[in-house]
């Protein structure tokens, strides 16, 4: 991609004041007030509106944490801050504990007024795929939360948008410089993989809809799509020559033409939203930062730590495990019941008592197994190994393992006589000698 002639957050302000006078009359109302709803500030938080524009999320917000809290906005946009202001002015006793300030985003350390290790809550609404180094201003970022703080970011889906993300594909190709990045934003773990390379524990992400439905547009009007997107000051350089023009059209309509089912090609109106905790500040002798194991279900509706690392696992051969993991078994860590925290809220988890001996957990959304309780011991828990995050465990070779529920093995699944593992019919407990051999 060629180098652009201005620096990013130049573009920005391009791309923004033009459009600030009209820019609350759109779909972004409702959906920065419903990103402030999921993030869920409490009275007294100090909460960092980070793009934050006309104060979409930055009034809304101030509701929320009352009096006693305050919420501080930043953004590039001379024309956007001053809709914002504007708003201040009218009702300045209301939002006597908002600060506004224009400064570009990715570059916090630049702004005095601000401290880093003071926020409960930082938000950015509709603006992270503007950022051309995501995953620098998230760790710059997270240096703003206070230990356990919590960071909202909305991400789009590929298919969003799609004449846009179509010629950000078409800017990267002919190495014209077009200012949005969300071709890493492939799939609902993109910015959830990003969050945690920087060592933020995510809560979970939502699919949200933006503006109602999805919308279809017929096949032959790319050419049409193409022309109006390319009169603006986003893809500019796209007008450059009449050559370059010919060129970009080209390769549009060939992918438009790609992305067509029976006839359409479907602008999908979706959002990835994600929900991210800074951990609570531990340290080893040296000092460092000693990150507790994490984990959690597929969709990422369901998060959790683990302060202490597993001695032990067992994989439950019992048929209830075989059936809900559709394998011959389920491999369990157990621990004590006070060194794990559950980061997403009670009702993200769905409990339920297949058979009389344990009641198990499950994520509601996405039907993930999670955790199970015995009935005859509820200080401690069984996390499914299956949801620990990557990177958690080196291997399971140093902890002692077994083979548990041996009588209701499946009769297909032969065991391997030379792993090592203990084998019990039913619990592995000292007064069980004889180990199970059935092979």
């Amino acid at each position: 991609m060629s180098a652009s002639t201005h620096p990013q957050h130049v573009w920005i302000q391009k791309m923004y004041d033009p459009r600030s006078d009209k820019y609350n009359d759109s779909w972004h109302p409702s959906f920065a007030k419903l990103m402030v709803e999921k993030v869920s500030p409490k009275h007294g938080d100090h909460l960092l509106d980070l793009a934050c524009g006309t104060g979409l999320v930055t009034f809304p917000a101030v509701d929320a944490v009352g009096p006693s809290g305050s919420v501080t906005g930043v953004d590039i946009s001379s024309g956007m801050l001053a809709q914002a202001r504007k708003k201040l002015e009218e009702e300045g006793e209301k939002y006597n504990n908002v600060r506004l300030f224009q400064h570009d985003i990715t570059d916090l350390a630049g702004l005095s007024e601000i401290e880093a290790g003071k926020f409960d809550v930082i938000t950015c609404a509709s603006a992270f795929v503007l950022l051309e180094n995501p995953e620098e201003a998230l760790r710059e970022w997270s240096k703003y939360l206070k230990p356990g703080g919590r960071m909202i970011i909305d991400v789009t889906h590929p298919d969003s948008l799609i004449t846009g993300a179509i010629l950000e594909h078409v800017g990267k190709t002919m190495g014209i410089y077009i200012p949005y990045f969300r071709v890493w934003s492939s799939s609902p773990d993109a910015l959830p993989r990003m969050m945690r390379s920087v060592g933020l524990e995510v809560v979970r992400t939502d699919d949200v809809q933006q503006w109602g439905g999805d919308t279809f547009v017929p096949v032959e009007e790319g050419e049409e799509q193409f022309n109006k997107a390319i009169e603006g000051t986003t893809f500019e350089g796209f007008r450059r020559d009449a050559e370059t023009t010919a060129t970009a059209k080209w390769l549009f309509l060939n992918e438009w033409k790609k992305r067509a089912q029976d006839g359409k090609v479907r602008d999908k109106d979706m959002v990835f939203v994600t929900i991210a905790r800074k951990p609570d500040s531990t340290s080893t002798d040296q000092g460092e930062a000693k990150p507790p194991l994490t984990g959690g279900c597929r969709c990422g509706n369901v998060r959790y730590t683990v302060s202490v690392l597993p001695e032990s696992y067992c994989n439950c051969h019992c048929f209830t495990c075989r059936r809900l993991s559709g394998a011959p078994y389920l491999p369990f860590a157990q621990f004590s019941a006070s060194d794990v925290t559950w980061i997403s809220p009670p009702e993200s988890l769905t409990s339920m008592n297949i058979a009389e001996v344990a009641t198990r957990t499950f994520c509601n959304k996405c039907g993930s197994p999670v955790g199970m309780t015995y009935v005859s011991n509820k200080r401690d828990i069984s996390l499914t190994m299956g949801s620990f995050d990557d990177g958690c465990l080196d291997s399971v070779e140093d902890l002692r393992g077994s083979h548990i529920f041996l009588e209701e093995k499946a009769d297909w699944f032969k065991l391997d006589k030379n792993d090592g593992l203990g084998r019990y019919t039913l619990f592995p407990t000292t007064q069980e000698s004889n180990w199970y051999d059935s092979d």
